[in-house]
């Protein structure tokens, strides 16, 4: 006999930047949280007894089930991965092995250990083919960069696994916590050094004809919240 899902949600990746801004967002709703981070990832916050820490390794199957057949949760906000086009760029075999395979292994433990759980997992807009216009879930996919083919890949997996999956597909977002290697957040840093006197009035760029839709991280956590309550298992869903 299956043990009935706890009320407890758990989300993967919870030191990453959309990560930890859910799991804050879970708190104000949840009286505990579970909390997945990678052994050599950020560290880990201490202090909160609501929150449920555990280091796991994507890769690991077996651990994958042991930790999940314990659990239960209620639901799963799979957030874990390599989150950085740059990286993706410098090894495209490590971002397809964490995205793609890591989700496969994560699936199957869910079959196994805990198949009553919902799942939603944190895609990416980059999958679509570059368009000048807005975009809608049906349009054509063709990722331009490692990214986008290892998030690619992840919809693929998710669409021949076993467990059902809402699949969101984010666009842009930014906000606190950010890391400076993203665009926003170093024109925010710069700014404020201007501001602070501690650099010379020069604002440093990158391409700026890019044209990008960019939500605020809080607004991100909220969708996938509501993926969670009122999402179609089998349905992708557009984050923007």
């Amino acid at each position: 006999m299956r043990t009935p899902a706890r009320k407890v949600p758990l989300v993967t990746g919870a030191t990453g930047f959309a990560g930890s801004h859910l799991l804050d967002r879970l708190l104000t709703t949840h009286p505990a949280v579970a909390a997945w981070s990678s052994a050599s990832g950020r560290p880990v916050p201490s202090g909160d007894g609501r929150v449920e820490w555990l280091a796991v390794d994507l890769l690991d199957r077996p651990g994958l089930e042991r930790s999940l057949g314990v659990l239960q949760p209620s639901v799963i906000y799979h957030l874990a991965g390599l989150p950085h086009v740059g990286d993706a760029w410098k090894n495209g075999g490590r971002a397809l092995e964490v995205n793609a395979l890591g989700t496969h292994r994560l699936l199957e433990a869910v079959e196994r250990a805990t198949p009553a759980s919902r799942v939603v997992i944190a895609g990416s807009a980059l999958v679509y083919r570059q368009s000048d216009r807005a975009l809608h879930e049906g349009d054509p996919v063709g990722p331009s960069d490692p990214y986008g083919i290892s998030k690619l890949a992840q919809e693929m997996v998710v669409e021949r696994a076993a467990t059902p999956v809402v699949l969101a597909r984010p666009f842009n977002h930014a906000g606190p916590r950010q890391s400076e290697a993203f665009v926003t957040s170093s024109f925010a840093k710069q700014i404020a050094e201007i501001e602070a006197g501690v650099r010379e009035p020069l604002l440093l760029v990158g391409n700026l004809d890019a044209r990008r839709d960019i939500t605020d991280v809080r607004d991100t956590a909220r969708a996938y919240e509501a993926l969670a309550a009122r999402g179609r298992p089998g349905h992708v869903y557009n984050i923007c």
